[in-house]
């Protein structure tokens, strides 16, 4: 029995140290497969994360072109609108300075011809309205004194 027992021992000896060494080769395959499916999924992941990056910037490049495009109409509408809003002040003290001039002239025609005090006054006073427009407007204008 003692060879036996030799013997027993000398395979268990070898056997178990055996098996050991093996199942922890299977167990180390088995996690290096499982990181390996890790790392795919996580590749996976990253390009999928990557794909969404570029796809969010094209759209915010795009939102920039439209934004840029925008911009510039807003301005060039709104150019046209201060050439719109300049050129109908012109054009309204342009015709306010006519009617006064005309109101003064005809003021002082009527004064001369009736001589009449009230008319006389009248007369000074349009004439005195239509030059402090023209005052006015050569200050607004730019020292451009419209008639």
């Amino acid at each position: 029995m003692d060879v036996w027992a030799g013997v027993l021992i000398s395979v268990v000896g070898i056997v178990v140290p055996f098996t050991t060494l093996i199942l922890k080769f299977i167990q180390d395959r088995t996690i290096a497969r499982e990181a390996r499916a890790d790392a795919m999924e996580a590749r996976g992941a990253s390009a999928a994360a990557t794909r969404a990056s570029l796809e969010a910037a094209k759209k915010v490049e795009a939102v920039r072109v439209d934004l840029q495009g925008s911009q510039q109409r807003t301005a060039n509408t709104l150019a046209g609108l201060v050439k719109v809003s300049h050129d109908t002040h012109v054009l309204v003290n342009n015709n306010m300075a006519i009617q006064l001039k005309l109101a003064a002239e005809l003021s002082e025609f009527k004064a001369a011809t009736t001589n009449k005090p009230e008319d006389i006054q009248a007369a000074l006073y349009a004439r005195t309205l239509y030059q402090e427009h023209l005052n006015k407007q050569a200050l607004v204008d730019g020292g451009l004194n419209l008639p």
